[in-house]
């Protein structure tokens, strides 16, 4: 068992009056990929967002390498190791590929930033070829792996993915899971939404269930693709 780098311990949170995670509880470890399964307004993007402190935590608590991360501002989460990709493709459409990475290291100092963007395209020579070009011009995939790319800017420790294949074609969902699957092997840690249940499981090492806002199952994600139970709820359909 890696060494837990995110834990998230009997959270409780939600919208206004509306609570929707009721107790929801997590690891993940080092270098490992997390699935986070469950149907529509089950509490996953809420679980990611409170994670990121977007939203504010009711109760609980969530841990980063055992530091707790109560109260921290959205900024301070991410300068702190944790980076979350949301769903849908949010670039900056009228500013220039290399532009968009350059805000994800905002903060930082020049020669750090020039660093981490020439490491950058050359880990995505997608985006190297398109470097000038302006973020609006490209396709959803290359956009998706975009906005991926902007969030490793920071080095993040943990990076939350939140649906990173809906609505791309399948050529590009693969490219997009490549590069989810690379970063395993450099270090950093996944915490996946996806709603291609059967492709996250693929990927993932582990995999929780979430319902009405509650882990309801935990396990290794070939144990569960091999679950006759979850199949029925979940996969093959591709839906969430």
């Amino acid at each position: 068992m890696p060494e837990t780098i995110l834990e998230i311990d009997s959270i409780v949170s939600g919208y206004g009056e509306l609570e929707i995670l009721h107790g929801a509880s997590l690891t993940v470890g080092s270098g490992e990929i997390v699935a986070l399964i469950g149907s529509n307004g089950a509490g996953k993007s809420t679980l990611m967002k409170t994670v990121t402190g977007l939203l504010k935590m009711r109760s609980g608590e969530i841990r980063l390498r055992g530091e707790s991360l109560k109260g921290a501002s959205p900024e301070s989460i991410v300068r702190k190791g944790i980076n979350l990709v949301p769903e849908g493709r949010h670039v900056f459409a009228g500013m220039k590929v290399e532009d968009n990475l350059l805000v994800g290291a905002y903060g930082l100092s020049k020669s750090v930033r020039d660093a981490k963007l020439a490491e950058t395209l050359a880990r995505f020579p997608l985006l190297k070829e398109r470097a000038k070009q302006d973020a609006g011009s490209l396709s959803g995939g290359q956009q998706q792996l975009l906005v991926v790319a902007r969030a490793l800017m920071r080095s993040p420790s943990v990076l939350l993915l939140d649906e990173p294949s809906l609505g791309l074609s399948p050529i590009m969902v693969e490219t997009v899971f490549e590069v989810i699957g690379s970063l395993r092997e450099s270090g950093v840690s996944v915490l996946l939404v996806e709603q291609n249940v059967t492709a996250g499981l693929e990927l993932a090492d582990r995999a929780y269930v979430i319902e009405n806002g509650a882990i309801v199952r935990t396990g290794q994600a070939k144990d569960m693709l091999a679950d006759p139970s979850l199949s029925n709820s979940f996969l093959g359909s591709g839906a969430e």
